[in-house]
């Protein structure tokens, strides 16, 4: 969404740049005129053509990729028995999906490290999920470790310290 609000300012831009520089009638950007204005005129220009190429490429953006396999067997064990919680399952689905759309602070809109690993967390209401992040040139990989409900994450915690300390 913000991509698209990015091409269409940029487009708006460049054509009130070359609006408000004086061409003349014709339309010529070139001719007798004041320095500035040509090179205000041809800004303008630059920033039309560049607005255009960014709608028609879709933007930049990187692709999001969520990996949900917790390969330690007690922390699969502990995030299955938080699962069983329905509050917590509905929590869970909710963090995962607005990850997978880009929202990089889903739940309360706090993202929260755990000191001494690289392991990041995201709360919403009962549900914590524990994440590491890789990025990669044009993908983000949110690795899942762990998930919890609000009771039992000093347990997990503990856990993904002792396994993921740097």
């Amino acid at each position: 969404m913000k991509k698209r609000y990015f091409g269409i300012a940029t487009l708006i831009l460049g054509f009130a740049m070359i609006f408000l520089s004086d061409m003349s009638y014709t339309g010529a950007a070139f001719g007798i005129q004041p320095a500035g204005n040509t090179a205000f005129s041809l800004i303008g220009m630059g920033l039309v053509f560049c607005s255009m190429i960014f709608m028609a490429s879709g933007g930049i953006h990187k692709k999001i990729t969520i990996d949900e396999v917790i390969e330690d067997s007690r922390l699969e064990k502990l995030a299955n028995k938080a699962m069983r919680n329905p509050n917590v399952k509905r929590g869970y689905k909710h963090l995962i999906s607005e990850l997978g759309k880009g929202n990089t602070h889903p739940g309360r809109g706090i993202v929260k490290r755990l000191e001494g690993t690289d392991i990041t967390y995201f709360g919403s209401n009962e549900t914590r999920v524990y994440t590491r992040i890789e990025e990669k040139d044009h993908e983000i990989i949110y690795h899942v470790k762990g998930v919890s409900g609000k009771n039992d994450q000093d347990e997990v915690i503990n856990t993904l310290k002792r396994y993921y300390k740097k």
